[in-house]
This record gives C-alpha cells, sequence and structure tokens, in this order.
C-alpha cells in the first residue's frame, strides 16, 4: 500500500501552543462542511484565496487527518478532524483536547500524545529516539536544528535536514514503515500488519523535505516544555519512556 505523506503543519509561533486548542474549542463536532476551506471560512473566519487556499493559516491543515480518494491515501496531519459521510467531525482526540483545555488539566500532555500517535514525522523522531536513538545538537541543546542529528542503530540520520543527498528523516521513515505508521493509523486505514507499506509525497517519490528544522522544532519544543526529552549522556538526548507512558495506558508509539 502506498501511503502519501503531506507537509506537517503545525501552530505558527512555537510558543503558541495553545492555538490549536483555540481552533478546536470554536468548532462544533459535526461540521456539515465540504471541504477544508469552507471550515476555515465558515467557522474561523480565515480568508480563503482564487485558488482555495487558507490565506496566512497553514496552521490548519495540520488538525486534519487522512484524504482518500479512489487512488490514493494522503496523510495530511494529526487527525484531530476527520471526514465524515455529511462533512468533517472531530476526533475523539479533538474532543479530550477541548475538554481538558476548558479545565486547564494537562491539555498540553493530550495534545503531544495526538502527535506522537498521528504525526509521521514526529513518530518517525520519537520512534528512534524511545528506541535506542540519541538526538545531538552541534551548537547546543535545542539550537541549529538543521545540522542536528539521530544516532540509531550505528547510523546518522539528519531528521531535521532539508538536504535530499543527506542521511535524512525520510530515510528512517522508509527503513521502518510499519512501525512508524503505527497501530493508530493502521486501524484507521484497515491495514493488516504484514501489508508492505511504502510511504510517497504529494508529488514526489519521496516526502517534502521542505523547512524540517522549521516545522519540526515546534513538537520538538513541546515534548521539551514538558519534560519528555531527556539528557541521556553528555549532549545526547533521548526521550522519557516513563513520562509518555503516564499519559496513557496504551501506548503512542
Amino acid at each position: 500500500m502506498i501511503i502519501k505523506i503531506g507537509t506537517d503543519r503545525f501552530w505558527v509561533k512555537p510558543s503558541n501552543i495553545e492555538r490549536w486548542a483555540e481552533i478546536l474549542k470554536s468548532l462544533p463536532e459535526k461540521i456539515p462542511c465540504t471541504s477544508k476551506k469552507d471550515i476555515a471560512r465558515d467557522y474561523l473566519d480565515y480568508k480563503v484565496d482564487e485558488g482555495g487556499r487558507i490565506v496566512n493559516a497553514d496552521e490548519v491543515y495540520g488538525l486534519f487527518g487522512v484524504e482518500k480518494t479512489k487512488d490514493s491515501v494522503t496523510i495530511v496531519g494529526c487527525n484531530f478532524i476527520k471526514e465524515n459521510e455529511y462533512g468533517y467531525e472531530l476526533t475523539e482526540g479533538a474532543i479530550e483536547l477541548v475538554e481538558r483545555y476548558k479545565q486547564n488539566a494537562g491539555w498540553e500532555k493530550v495534545l503531544a500524545s495526538q502527535l506522537l500517535k498521528y504525526s509521521i514525522r514526529v513518530r518517525t523522531i520519537a520512534f528512534a529516539m524511545l528506541n535506542g536513538g540519541q538526538l545531538l545538537f552541534e551548537k547546543g541543546y535545542m539550537k541549529n536544528f538543521a545540522k542536528a542529528y539521530i544516532i540509531f542503530n550505528n547510523k546518522e540520520y539528519y531528521v531535521f535536514s532539508n538536504k535530499p543527498e543527506e542521511i535524512n528523516i525520510n530515510d528512517l521513515m522508509s527503513e521502518n514503515t510499519l512501525k512508524i505508521l503505527g497501530d493508530f493509523w493502521g486501524k484507521e486505514l484497515n491495514i493488516d500488519e504484514p501489508e508492505e507499506i511504502m510511504f510517497r509525497g504529494i508529488n514526489k517519490d519521496y516526502p517534502s523535505l521542505g523547512s524540517m528544522s522549521t516545522y519540526l522544532k515546534i513538537p520538538m519544543l513541546l515534548f521539551d516544555y514538558l519534560g519528555w526529552i531527556i539528557e541521556y549522556e553528555d549532549g545526547k538526548y533521548i526521550l522519557d519512556k516513563q513520562k509518555i507512558k503516564k499519559r496513557r495506558r496504551s501506548k503512542c508509539i
């Protein structure tokens, strides 16, 4: 099965982690719209250009899950909003996030857990960092993401690089496709475990590497804020399995 991977879009400002919760809070659980642009225009007051793109609000696209046509399956975001027979609806993850946000009760962990479950690139990084991989920064912790890399199985992966000639996040992704797709997407897409999975880009044979260090910095800073990233050795970082397990009884990765 070929699965296309869209560009990851998160909230625009790294410090503005409440942005998605605020957007979802303003939406009904059942959304009678036929397109993403209609939701953005009718419910969120975003302008839509003549080509149907949401103006200055790419962050909205990251809230959606999977798009299916007769010929393709595309994962476009973190599965907070999904299509149904009448239009769109909020997923269980979105409903929980909104409820926790209104109560100010650990909503940041709900947000982070959803990213760990459904963002393919975030899952790729987390898979390595939870299974012996170590993240290194050449210029200091959380600095110069483009040059940061993960050592995993004695191999260096420049997971935030936009250079196809480097061993990058797509290499790590393609070498561990079923594990990175995970149980949550597997259930959503009705995929049997023995089935061969191949990740592709929207218009290329490989998922886009554009602005990797910009986009993926945002979830990494969220994990840092939650204390999920810990120093394993001098200058080498991993994800704390125990803290992530506390978030849910069922594993995210």
